[in-house]
């Protein structure tokens, strides 16, 4: 029974870091797809911009998957997966249902 309450802490700390890295990267998508009324790749972001959101995915990528102390470890695989799913879900499909109502 320890050896399942073990394993149960350890994916509640996994999971717990997934949730980080999904909510900091959709708000990041977020930011790509409401700054304007087009398709987000219709136009390009800022120097600025577009530097901000890399350093944040680097810092992001880092804490997730070298670690801070507390905070279970995710692999490259997983992390790669939630950036994947999420510029599916958050910024194609969200594109495709915005780009005809705001128009």
């Amino acid at each position: 029974m320890e050896h399942f309450r073990s394993r149960a802490r350890a994916n509640l700390g996994k999971l717990q870091t997934f949730i980080f890295v999904w909510l900091t990267l959709s708000g990041y998508y977020t930011v790509l797809s409401i700054r304007d009324r087009r398709h987000f790749w219709e136009s390009r972001s800022s120097k600025w911009l577009s530097l901000a959101l890399v350093l944040n995915i680097l810092i992001v990528y880092a804490i997730s998957t070298m670690g801070l102390p507390g905070l279970t470890l995710i692999t490259n695989p997983e992390f790669l997966f939630i950036i994947g799913y999420g510029f599916v879900f958050c910024l194609l499909v969200n594109d495709l249902v915005k780009v005809p109502r705001a128009r």
